[in-house]
């Protein structure tokens, strides 16, 4: 599946829609800082493959906190908050940044997902992707102050206690994925969309089991760690698949 064209996707998910003309729409909300429309329909494709039909919308780019506030009638709010659009925002090179400006930084973000959240404590699930800055910058002599800060965010991040809560570990799927398979540098600058179509797949995969689980479409058991944060496998009857 992940050698599957795009276009391919764009026929299948047009099949599909066809096929479930009448069915029961699970809908998806997107909030993101980046541009990821290749989300939607690679998410598309993974829950039509299970007889799961969905919508997926996107809030306006870059305007998490504002939108968070408006996704009554959502099934599942999925938010990538992503550090590289933040940071774009920063006329201060990242590895200058003082002790007092990295906690500064770190506390300003927790507090938008602590506003966030909040904001969604309604909704029946919300996955928040995990932060990671592997590929905005990497010094291999040197500790980065990019660990350092992701390292603050998402322990934050894990240790909130929520209900509808459930943390995508995107480091765990870029590498599954591979670093330069996973994201294009390049087309960011172009258009702000960051991670690749690959990239999107092996998320959207490895969100199904848990989505599939509460509408019914899931015999199997989604297994999680004990922070909340999916793990990709999934204990079968007979053991691990």
């Amino acid at each position: 599946m992940n050698d599957i064209k795009f276009t391919d996707i764009l026929k299948a998910n047009q099949l599909s829609l066809d096929k479930f003309k009448g069915s029961k729409v699970y809908k998806v909300k997107v909030l993101t800082n980046i541009t990821c429309n290749q989300l939607a329909e690679a998410l598309k494709f993974n829950l039509y493959e299970t007889g799961l039909c969905c919508t997926v919308d996107f809030g306006d780019y870059d305007n998490i906190i504002q939108d968070s506030a408006t996704c009554d009638g959502y099934d599942l709010v999925i938010i990538h908050y992503d550090l590289i659009t933040v940071l774009d925002k920063k006329s201060k090179f990242i590895e200058d940044f003082s002790d007092v400006e990295i906690k500064s930084f770190c506390e300003s973000i927790n507090n938008d997902v602590d506003f966030i959240l909040a904001n969604l404590k309604n909704a029946p699930l919300v996955l928040f992707d995990s932060f990671n800055g592997d590929y905005i910058y990497c010094n291999s002599l040197i500790s980065s102050s990019i660990y350092r800060i992701s390292s603050n965010l998402n322990s934050h991040l894990f240790a909130i206690n929520s209900s509808n809560l459930h943390v995508v570990d995107t480091s765990e799927i870029i590498k599954n994925v591979g670093l330069n398979s996973a994201i294009d540098l390049k087309l960011f600058t172009l258009s702000k969309t960051l991670y690749t179509f690959k990239f999107w797949m092996e998320y959207s995969n490895a969100i199904r089991p848990l989505i599939c689980k509460i509408n019914g479409k899931l015999k199997k058991a989604v297994i999680f760690d004990c922070d909340n944060t999916l793990w990709k496998g999934i204990l079968g009857e007979d053991g691990e698949d």
